[in-house]
C-alpha cells in the first residue's frame, strides 16, 4: 500500500536506482523538449535544477523508507526552495523565500493568465512563461515519482510528462519535432520497461492484474496513439494555437518570425533579474535610450507589436525628416535572448545584415526564429533626431495612421477626464504632449511594487493612487494622448547602463524601461518622458528632462525634470 512500507525490500533496491534514472532521462528529454516554445535556452537551467533535484529527493526519501504521508510535504517544501532558488534568487530571505519572493510570483502568474490568450510560440525564455513552465514540471516529477514507485504504475508514470509533451508538440514551432518525439518514445519505452521490473511481484495501480512485457509496449503505444489523437483534436482550440505571427516574415520565403510584447516581462527585469548584464554598448557620443520596439496596438489588457513583415535593412538615413545627429554603437550580447536588438532611435544602418528591419514598429528583429546569443555584436549606425522646439509647435497631426489613434472600448472616463483638465491651457499637440508629461512627473510617485499592469483597470488605479513604475506611467501617457488626438505608442527598451573605465556602457535588467513616442507630421515619432527619475539625453532640448536612470540622481537643471518647459 501506498507508503506503508517502512524500508525498500532487497530486490525493490536492487532497480531502485536505475528506475529513478530512467523516469529521471524522460524528464529531462521533457524539459529540452520545451526549447520548441521558447526563444532561446535559458529556461532550461532553473527547469533541470527543479526536476532533476526533485527527482533526487525522492530517491533518497525512498531508500530511507519514509512514508508517503512525510515524503509528500518534504517534496513539495523542496520544490518551493528549489524553484525560489532558481528563479528568484534576488529576493530570498538568506535561502528562504520571503514577502518580495511571492509578489513577483504572483505578479509572473497574472502576466501569463494576461498574455496566455494572445501569446504565440517562442516565448520568451525568463519571466512569467518560464516560471510557470518550470512549477509544472516541478509538478510532473512528483506526480511520475508517485504514480511510479508509491502506487506501483507503470505506464501511469509517464503521463504527467507526457501531457507536458503533447502540450509542447501542439503549440511548439520550430524544427526538430520528429528527432525529439523519437527521443521522448524511446525514453518513455525504457522508463516503462524498467518500472516493470521493478514492480515484477506488484499489481499496477490502475489494474486489477499484471502487465506482462508482451503487454507492455502496446500499452503504451495506445497511451501515446490517444494522446496524440486527443492533441490533435484541442491544439487547435488551444489559446494562441490559431494565432497569427506578431511579427511575420511572408515577404520572404523563410519561416515565420513571432515576437511577445517585452512589456509583458519589464517588472521581473526590473526586480528580479536587476543585477544580470544583458549587454554592453561602445557609442561613438555617449549614452542613449537603446530602444527595442515600439508598440501600437492596444486592446484594453496590453500594448502589442502589430503583425508586419520584415525587409532588408539597407539604408534608412532618408527616414528621418529633421536635423539629426548621427551616432555610432557597438553592442555585444552577454545575457539578453530574444529576436529583438537594441539601438539608439533613429536605426539607419545595421551589420550584420541578417538582421532585418520592421518598419511599422521601428525595430530591427532577427527573422526565422532566430534569437540573440551571448558572444553576438550588432553595429548600429542611427541619426538621433534634433527637432527644434518651434517645429514641434508648428507640426500638427494631418496624415496620421489611423491605428496609432484607436482606443479599444472600456478605456476609464477618469483618462479622457483628466487628460482634457491637464492640457486645457495647451494650444498645440505638442504642448499637450508636454503638459501630459509634466503633469505625470509631478503629481505621481514611482513604486516599482504596484500590482497592476497596462489594462483599462490598471489604468484607472494607477490615475488613483498615482503611483507605479515606466509600464503604467507610457501606457497611460499614450492612452490619454490618443484621447486628445495625438498618435501616441509605447516603446521598451533601456536607459544608457553604467559607464565603466573601458568607456563601455553595461545594461543591466535594472536599465529596462518603457517610454511613449508621439507622432507629428513632418516630423515622425519623437520620445517622451512622464516618468519621474528617468531622462533622456536626446529629447532634453525639447522635453526639458535632463539624462536621468535607475541609482543615478535627477539632472542638476530640474529636479525631477517636470517642471521644466523648453524655451
Amino acid at each position: 500500500m501506498a507508503g506503508s512500507a517502512a524500508v525498500s525490500p532487497p530486490r525493490e533496491r536492487t532497480v531502485l536506482l536505475p528506475a529513478t534514472l530512467c523516469l529521471t532521462a524522460l524528464t529531462v528529454v521533457t524539459a529540452v523538449a520545451q526549447r520548441r516554445v521558447f526563444a532561446d535556452w535559458a529556461y532550461l537551467r532553473p527547469m533541470l535544477v527543479v526536476s532533476v533535484g526533485l527527482h533526487a529527493l525522492a530517491l533518497a526519501l525512498r531508500a530511507l523508507g519514509v512514508r508517503l504521508w512525510l515524503a509528500l510535504p518534504v517534496l513539495v517544501a523542496a520544490a518551493v526552495e528549489l524553484l525560489a532558488l532558481s528563479l528568484y534568487a534576488d529576493t530570498l530571505n538568506g535561502p528562504l523565500p520571503s514577502g518580495a519572493t511571492w509578489e513577483l510570483f504572483t505578479v509572473d502568474v497574472r502576466l501569463v493568465l494576461d498574455q496566455f490568450a494572445t501569446a504565440v510560440a517562442p516565448v520568451p525564455s525568463e519571466g512569467s512563461f518560464a516560471v510557470l513552465s518550470t512549477i509544472a514540471m516541478a509538478v510532473a516529477v512528483l506526480m511520475s515519482d508517485t504514480f511510479a514507485f508509491r502506487a506501483g504504475g507503470r505506464v501511469e508514470a509517464i503521463i504527467p510528462t507526457g501531457v507536458l509533451f503533447i502540450f509542447t508538440a501542439a503549440l511548439g514551432t520550430g524544427g526538430g519535432r520528429v528527432g525529439i518525439a523519437a527521443a521522448w518514445l524511446a525514453a518513455a519505452v525504457l522508463a516503462v520497461a524498467v518500472l516493470r521490473f521493478h514492480h515484477l511481484d506488484a499489481l499496477a495501480w490502475m489494474g486489477s492484474r499484471r502487465l506482462q512485457l508482451a503487454t507492455t509496449l502496446p500499452a503504451i503505444a495506445i497511451v501515446v496513439g490517444v494522446t496524440a489523437a486527443a492533441a490533435a483534436a484541442v491544439a487547435p482550440r488551444l489559446p494562441g494555437a490559431g494565432e497569427k505571427a506578431l511579427v511575420d516574415t511572408r515577404n520572404r520565403r523563410s519561416s515565420v518570425t513571432q515576437v511577445l510584447s517585452p512589456l509583458v516581462d519589464i517588472r521581473a527585469s526590473l526586480v528580479n533579474r536587476g543585477n544580470i548584464e544583458l549587454f554592453t554598448v561602445s557609442s561613438s557620443d555617449g549614452g542613449h535610450y537603446w530602444r527595442l520596439i515600439g508598440l501600437p496596438s492596444f486592446d484594453g489588457s496590453a500594448w502589442n507589436p502589430p503583425e508586419e513583415s520584415l525587409v532588408r535593412m539597407g539604408d534608412r538615413s532618408g527616414d528621418v525628416g529633421v536635423a539629426s545627429a548621427p551616432s555610432n554603437q557597438l553592442f555585444t550580447i552577454t545575457g539578453m535572448g530574444g529576436s529583438l536588438v537594441p539601438a539608439a532611435f533613429y536605426p539607419a544602418r545595421v551589420s550584420p545584415d541578417s538582421v532585418y528591419w520592421a518598419a511599422n514598429t521601428n525595430s530591427l528583429v532577427l527573422p526565422d526564429n532566430n534569437a540573440l546569443s551571448a558572444g553576438d555584436q550588432i553595429a548600429v549606425q542611427s541619426l538621433i533626431p534634433r527637432p527644434t522646439v518651434a517645429q514641434l509647435q508648428a507640426a500638427g497631426v494631418a496624415g496620421a495612421n489611423p491605428a496609432d489613434l484607436a482606443l479599444p472600448s472600456g478605456v476609464p472616463d477618469v483618462a479622457f477626464s483628466t487628460a482634457l483638465q491637464v492640457t486645457a491651457n495647451a494650444a498645440t499637440p505638442f504642448d499637450k504632449a508636454l503638459a501630459l508629461q509634466n503633469f505625470f512627473r509631478t503629481s505621481f510617485t514611482y513604486d516599482i511594487d504596484v500590482q497592476y499592469g497596462n489594462s483599462n483597470d490598471a489604468i484607472e488605479a494607477f490615475l488613483r493612487d498615482r503611483r507605479g513604475f515606466c509600464q503604467q506611467f507610457a501606457g497611460t501617457f499614450a492612452v490619454m494622448a490618443r484621447s486628445l488626438g495625438i498618435p501616441a505608442r509605447v516603446a521598451v527598451g533601456f536607459t544608457p547602463g553604467e559607464l565603466g573605465a573601458d568607456g563601455l556602457y553595461r545594461v543591466y535588467g535594472r536599465h529596462a524601461h518603457a517610454w511613449p513616442e508621439i507622432w507629428l507630421s513632418g516630423i515622425g515619432w519623437i520620445p517622451m518622458e512622464p516618468t519621474p527619475g528617468r531622462g533622456n539625453a536626446d529629447t532634453a532640448g525639447y522635453t526639458g528632462v535632463g539624462a536621468a536612470q535607475e541609482g543615478t540622481p535627477a539632472d542638476p537643471g530640474g529636479g525631477t525634470g517636470g517642471e521644466n518647459t523648453p524655451q
